[in-house]
């Protein structure tokens, strides 16, 4: 009776490196079950953590392209000789300013090697940038700013804004032969997000550039926004469904890059709930999963559906597992509300129920 569940064991043991199935080789329905749920659970896990670490390697990519992005050495070198120029020119506060500026704008840009960093840190590096650019182009354009204070201590991916200005100046602002504004502001949008807005009045994009730089068209896109396409796709990958990027714009009148995201659950760390009416069952779930490893962070567990809700209308959860089988509120509906509320959030269904039913109303969430 007891071999087994000494198979189970001895299974659990190894999931700390990898998923491992068994065979219980039983007769008993209930051993059957937990033998089925068992294995459907460790393919939802591996197949959930394989796409994490794929995830995770494109972001990767990304973040070092956007880094060798601002390390060009066009830039490098048109700031140093703008800056040589002023101190030949005797205007010295001016190139003390321009230097302290310039080295700020890449020692933030480094951030101690922080992918995450605040909103105030993410504006400090903005207008460090502006402070730099001014030196070449401030008679071309002026800045206007509105910015929510209270937003300052919103999390977000360092460079979301840095590379949209910059489009804004290079493409925008510097072909247009008329007087440039370049708006910047952030204010709050619905209850735990944000919508940041830069707004230039230059040259703007035809309908046919823009849709190749929304799809990622690179030899199109090339000379006037390829690097656009990639800081819109690294937002997607770190906030999934809770972000949207709207581009607005048309030629000789300018373009209005909209972006809306949601409060980050952390530094990069998935967030995870786990809901089922079985203490052991819980447990198994914890055990399978290595949280460390894959920078996961358990934020709930519990056995009710409605609890659960609550919860999730006040904190960020990326994934939640969840039992289909429970008293009150059952898992099926647990999800269709999540879904109706919460619609970026991944939903796993963990269980040995063997109705097809179930499973089949399961599937269609």
């Amino acid at each position: 009776f007891l071999r087994p569940f000494k198979r189970l064991a001895g299974a659990l043991d190894e999931t700390g490196e990898k998923m491992v199935k068994v065979h219980l080789d039983s007769e008993t329905k209930e051993v059957r079950q937990l033998e089925k749920a068992y294995n459907h659970m460790t393919d939802r896990i591996e197949k959930l953590l394989s796409r994490v670490v794929a995830e995770q390697k494109n972001l990767r990519k990304m973040e070092l392209s956007l880094l060798q992005a601002q390390i060009n050495p066009h830039f490098l070198y048109n700031t140093l000789n703008d800056i040589s120029a002023l101190v030949v020119t005797g205007r010295r506060q001016q190139a003390c300013h321009a230097i302290k500026a310039f080295s700020n704008f890449y020692r933030r840009t480094l951030s101690q090697g922080k992918d995450i960093i605040t909103l105030k840190e993410e504006l400090m590096i903005v207008n460090d940038y502006l402070e730099v650019q001014k030196i070449r182009f401030e008679p071309i354009f002026r800045v206007e700013q509105y910015m929510d204070e209270t937003l300052l201590d919103f999390k977000v991916p360092k460079l979301l804004l840095q590379p949209f200005v910059e489009n804004a100046i290079y493409h925008g602002l510097r072909p247009s032969k008329k007087e440039g504004i370049l708006g910047i502001s952030v204010r709050k949008e619905g209850e735990d997000g944000i919508c940041l807005t830069v707004k230039d009045n230059g040259a703007g994009m035809s309908e046919d550039l823009l849709e190749d730089i929304l799809t990622g068209n690179r030899e199109a896109a090339q000379n006037h926004g390829f690097g656009l396409w990639k800081t819109i796709e690294r937002i997607s990958l770190y906030f999934g469904e809770a972000s949207r990027v709207d581009i607005h714009s048309y030629p000789q009148q300018g373009t209005e890059i909209v972006i809306y995201v949601k409060r980050m659950g952390g530094h990069g760390a998935m967030n995870i709930m786990i809901l089922d009416d079985e203490i052991l069952a819980r447990d198994l779930l914890k055990y399978c999963i290595p949280w460390d490893k894959l920078q996961l962070k358990l934020v709930y567990e519990g056995a009710d559906a409605i609890q659960a809700i609550r919860f999730l209308e006040k904190n960020p959860v990326d994934v939640i597992l969840t039992d289909i089988t429970m008293p009150g509120m059952d898992g099926l509906e647990f999800a269709k509300e999540v879904r109706r509320k919460k619609p970026e959030i991944e939903i796993i269904m963990v269980t040995g129920y063997d109705e097809f039913e179930y499973a089949r109303q399961g599937l269609r969430l």
